[in-house]
């Protein structure tokens, strides 16, 4: 792809963004009905950095954050489905289906196209979370691959305080070659392990996973443990 053909896109893009970001707050009924978080992961990819909040439009809510890392940064919205919430007991069934733009400030290009799907779901005691998220990168980039990539976990709590489970992340690659021009493995990465969330104060939650990398590639010099802190604010 051309130089001239990036640029368009990358203002295309930052263009997107800005009449996303001012449509929200022309349309919000109440700002002081407008929730918001921030979150930070620190793991084998850096420490990354999440802000985000959830718009009402009558029934409606539009949920959209702003995730950076490095020279990177990633804007994602789409629209927040509540299916099941009993008020008087904690069962919740909440689905968030997003896309996202990925722009490149070093090279001043947009890199990724990201749909993305979520799920978050509370039966009692036990939590379930679910990310799917598709990293396209082909459609800027030639020769650069697609990968797929999925974060899932379920949690028990043991009191007000603590909730632990299980927890396991795939990532595919959907296209690309290595540097010796060879079409790439399938399965990019597949880590199993557990997941502690506790409670830290009102409305933050500091959370821990340690696993297990299962593919032999990547267990080289580490004996294949993986892991990741993340803390989320929310008001």
């Amino acid at each position: 792809m051309n130089r001239k053909t990036l640029s368009f896109i990358w203002k295309f893009g930052i263009t997107f963004l800005l009449i996303a970001m001012s449509n929200i707050w022309l349309m919000a009924e109440d700002e002081s009905n407008i929730s918001g978080w921030f979150r930070t992961d620190t793991d084998a990819h850096g420490t990354q950095i999440w802000f985000g909040a959830s718009h009402p439009f009558g029934s409606l809510e539009i949920d959209s954050d702003i995730y950076v890392v490095g020279a990177t940064g990633e804007f994602d919205i789409g629209p927040l489905f509540t299916l099941v919430e009993k008020e008087d007991s904690k069962n919740s069934l909440i689905v968030l289906p997003m896309v996202g733009l990925t722009f490149d400030f070093e090279s001043m290009n947009v890199a990724t196209f990201v749909p993305q799907f979520y799920t978050f779901s509370t039966i009692g005691s036990i939590y379930f979370e679910s990310w799917l998220m598709n990293f396209l990168n082909s459609p800027f980039d030639g020769e650069a691959g697609n990968q797929f990539y999925t974060r899932n976990f379920l949690l028990y709590a043991l009191g007000d305080i603590v909730s632990i489970g299980p927890q396991l992340e795939v990532t595919l690659n959907l296209s690309g070659k290595d540097e010796n021009g060879n079409e790439l493995d399938s399965l990019a990465s597949c880590a199993v392990g557990g997941k502690v969330h506790l409670k830290y104060g009102k409305n933050n939650t500091l959370g821990l996973f340690l696993g297990s990398e299962t593919k032999e590639k990547l267990r080289e010099g580490n004996d294949g443990i993986v892991g990741r802190f993340t803390f989320v604010r929310k008001w």
